[in-house]
């Protein structure tokens, strides 16, 4: 392979590993991050949070770059304790630019050490929340 066609290559290879990284923008000022990534929280009680953690966009899908996001958020709400994750559910979508643009996302449900929640009122914000 000649030098001149390992170049475009190694460009796409780079621009394509790019846009798959997580990315770690704040969603929840309603501001969009055109690659697609990024989190969404909502304090639901005290130390008791909503989170969607989002990956940019790709041709496959990345949990794994999701799951960084989402760990690295729950750390912030949880101000670096310890946190339980609760019904946590892993997706990925088509952005409306079609096939080959993937999100992968983790959706669930944050609890900080330290709350002071008992099982049945988590149980009734989440039906609240909606999932």
């Amino acid at each position: 392979m000649s030098i001149s066609k390992l170049k475009p290559y190694q460009c796409l290879l780079f621009v394509m590993g790019l846009s798959s990284c997580a990315s770690y923008h704040n969603l929840n000022d309603g501001s969009a991050n055109h690659l697609g990534g990024g989190f969404i929280d909502t304090q639901l009680a005290t130390n008791f949070y909503s989170l969607t953690a989002k990956t940019n966009f790709a041709p496959w899908e990345n949990f794994s770059g999701a799951w960084n996001t989402w760990n690295k958020r729950a750390k912030e709400l949880c101000g670096q304790q310890e946190f339980e994750n609760i019904e946590v559910q892993e997706s990925s979508y088509n952005t409306v630019a079609g096939q080959g643009y993937v999100v992968s996302q983790v959706k669930g449900y944050v609890l900080c050490s330290g709350a002071k929640l008992e099982k049945t009122e988590i149980e009734e914000l989440i039906l609240k929340n909606g999932n």
